[in-house]
């Protein structure tokens, strides 16, 4: 079997499945596209290029001719947890990033076509330089409506402390916070209780010890209830790379000033996931002081750090989005109790 394109997403843990197989099998290609490129070590681009048969009687030579990278400059980094590495070898550095610094021809993706302007307007100065929405962005006729039972598009919604505590760290270097992932509980079983579809909403998150505690709080009280059942997906950021959704709720879970570069990195990330729209649950004030988040939380800080709701709005919504809402129908819920109130009066 001869593939002319192979694309991989590489995993530096299957290579060695692959060369156990790989000089077993007829298995060749002529390019190769490394999606997410900058994400992954020099030596892991490098080993990705010769998984192919080398014992090939057919292919006297590696018959790869061509290699596409895709990839970020401006987004994730790569990983390296060895520091004498680290710092003598730059292994920190990715292959995508090392040859884009060495000035070879690049194609530049300047267009964004998911998002809805008012949330591309949030990312944007991290990517793109100027009229960075495609047309058909702006001529979509999903643009033309609010989103249902919210005021706004994107907020980020501030959470204090429940009962007293705010992140806690499970485990070295993961963290939860049960008052982000109870809001969000709440404000999936809302969104389903006025119309969404389940596959309309995803919920993605910093930590994984964050997404197992969401999981878990979900599979208690929603997946059994026919009336909510689960989400699209419930990820951790890392593992939503690359996918999208109408609606995304973020957790963002940190509740101190000492916040890391993938925190920022994460928040900066989740802003580009959703088409048509973006709650972020946080601790504001953790975040709001970032320089490089200040672009970002200067727009979603121009509204209400409470989360502003139509309760009586059903899905899918014939609010026009060049009208002015009426705010004496407008719900501010200011704490998780009074969005679990919400959530229990809609169920009477």
């Amino acid at each position: 079997m001869c593939y002319n394109y192979v694309i991989l997403e590489f995993n530096f843990n299957i290579y060695y499945f692959f060369n156990i197989i790989i000089n077993r099998i007829f298995y060749f290609f002529s390019s190769i596209i490394i999606e997410e490129s900058n994400e992954i070590l020099e030596i892991q681009s490098f080993l990705s290029m010769f998984l192919q048969s080398s014992n090939d009687l057919f292919v006297k030579e590696n018959n790869l001719k061509r290699i596409v990278m895709v990839g970020s400059n401006n987004s994730f980094i790569t990983s390296f947890h060895n520091d004498q590495f680290f710092f003598d070898s730059n292994f920190d550095q990715s292959l995508f990033t090392r040859l884009i610094r060495l000035g070879v021809k690049n194609i530049i993706l300047d267009k964004q076509v998911r998002s809805r302007p008012e949330i591309s307007e949030l990312y944007a100065q991290q990517y793109f330089n100027s009229d960075y929405n495609n047309s058909n962005v702006l001529s979509e006729s999903y643009n033309k409506y609010f989103n249902a039972g919210f005021l706004h598009h994107t907020q980020c919604i501030n959470v204090n402390d429940h009962k007293s505590q705010g992140e806690v760290e499970a485990s070295p270097n993961q963290y939860t916070n049960m008052g982000e992932a109870l809001y969000i509980l709440a404000t999936f079983q809302y969104m389903r209780l006025i119309g969404y579809p389940n596959e309309k909403i995803s919920i993605i998150t910093s930590y994984d010890s964050q997404m197992e505690l969401i999981q878990k709080l979900f599979m208690q009280r929603c997946l059994n209830n026919p009336k909510f059942g689960m989400p699209a997906s419930i990820s951790t950021i890392d593992k939503f790379k690359g996918l999208q959704n109408d609606i995304i709720l973020v957790s963002m879970v940190r509740t101190n000033s000492l916040i890391s570069s993938k925190d920022i990195q994460n928040f900066i990330y989740s802003l580009s996931r959703a088409r048509l729209g973006l709650y972020v649950y946080c601790r504001k004030d953790v975040f709001q002081n970032v320089i490089e988040l200040s672009h970002s939380i200067k727009l979603l800080g121009s509204k209400s750090d409470d989360l502003q709701l139509i309760p009586n709005e059903k899905w899918p919504s014939q609010r026009q989005d060049n009208t002015k809402t009426d705010l004496s129908i407008v719900k501010n819920i200011n704490s998780l109790e009074n969005m679990e109130l919400l959530v229990y009066n809609l169920q009477l």
